[in-house]
């Protein structure tokens, strides 16, 4: 999870941060990958995961506002690529302050989208999910720009 999936979400979340601005090119979705970005993705990829599993340990709860606090590191690496892993994992968290409730209700308004993809076997997903992607790149430059 860490060393693949980690890092192509990275790419995947600077691919559609790039689309907010601009059309963005699909080697952008190896992103995490090239030039020396590799180590860097895993390296915050694996704190944050630690991070989240030791508050998890005291309760469900605190685990969960963990995981909504570094929900915006990946965008903070594809805008800010010269940041430590330390440093995006704090800016999220600062982002973040009071507005993890927002972000929660605006997850929820995609229930109905999750259900219309099981409905047709996954079939939506090909719509939602991007949509729902792009949807997140803009909550981010939202909270960039307040």
């Amino acid at each position: 999870n860490i060393f693949l999936i980690c890092p192509l979400s990275i790419s995947i979340d600077r691919f559609f941060y790039l689309n907010t601005k601009e059309n963005a090119k699909l080697s952008e979705l190896l992103y995490a990958f090239k030039n020396g970005r590799y180590t860097k993705s895993v390296k915050v990829s694996f704190l944050m995961n630690l991070y989240i599993a030791l508050w998890s340990l005291l309760l469900v709860i605190p685990g969960i506002i963990k995981l909504y606090e570094y929900r915006m590191v990946g965008y903070i690496i594809a805008d800010t690529p010269e940041l430590t892993a330390s440093e995006c994992l704090q800016k999220s968290k600062e982002m973040m302050k009071g507005h993890k409730w927002e972000l929660f209700w605006l997850e929820l308004t995609f229930i109905g989208w999750g259900l219309l993809t099981l409905i047709t076997c996954g079939i939506a997903g090909l719509w939602v999910s991007p949509y729902k992607q792009l949807t997140e790149a803009n909550f981010y430059l939202y909270l960039k720009n307040n």
